[in-house]
């Protein structure tokens, strides 16, 4: 679980859940389907703070992708080690363990599973508080709160695997921890598929399409209504 990958999803996942709490609470400075507005202050005309400007996303991206690239140097010279088990080479872990970057990926995992919950929380508080919210953007606004959650609760499975493996030694471990490391094709399973899951809920036209090839495959009834004048 310990990689650049992880850093960046929790990042991008982190921007969806900041996203969402802005346009809620602070409309004026989302900078998205928001009419701009001149605002004057000492005389002179200055445009809103926008934060959702394409130049200042494109440069939190790159910043965010070039940060978990340096944090995992060192992974880059750790050699992979592969073991033969029933007539078949299986993955062995690393050369070196991977304690620094574990805790280094696993408080990041804790402060983006507490700040992310704080947010969701105002941000449905907000919207049931919103009276100008319409039921379209109520409904794509918890779509996207969906997600988020989702994307929340797996990477507080990702957190809880990568405390597991710092238990290195025989005497430290449970049944339980033996349980949670042996979970790593589930949690992997869970990670690699969160996008397609997450297109379902968010694109309206995969959820249209869905839906009637659900009814055209359900079994239709045979029995008609007769009306009696």
């Amino acid at each position: 679980m310990t990689g650049t990958n992880s850093l960046t999803h929790l990042f991008g996942s982190f921007l969806m859940t900041l996203n969402r709490f802005t346009a809620v609470n602070y409309p004026s400075k989302q900078g998205i389907n928001v009419e701009r507005k001149i605002v004057v202050s000492n005389g002179c005309e200055k445009a809103p703070l926008e934060i959702w400007r394409k130049r200042n996303v494109c440069i939190i991206l790159a910043i965010d992708v070039i940060t978990s690239y340096l944090v995992h140097i060192p992974l880059y010279s750790n050699r992979i080690r592969y073991a033969q088990r029933d007539d078949r080479w299986c993955y062995d872990g690393r050369e070196e363990p991977l304690n620094v970057l574990r805790i280094i990926n696993g408080a990041i995992a804790f402060f983006y599973e507490v700040i992310s919950i704080i947010l969701i929380v105002k941000t449905v508080s907000g919207m049931n508080k919103s009276l100008h919210m319409s039921d379209s953007r109520y409904s794509n606004n918890m779509r996207l709160l969906s997600v988020t959650a989702i994307s929340c609760f797996i990477s507080g499975f990702g957190l809880i695997y990568e405390l597991s493996s710092l238990q290195t030694t025989k005497a430290t471990k449970t049944h339980v921890l033996e349980w949670i490391l042996n979970q790593y094709d589930d949690y992997f399973l869970l990670f690699m598929t969160m996008n397609a899951y997450s297109i379902m809920l968010l694109s309206e036209a995969v959820r249209h399409e869905l839906a009637r090839r659900w009814r055209r495959v359900l079994p239709r009834s045979n029995f008609r209504a007769i009306t009696l004048f």
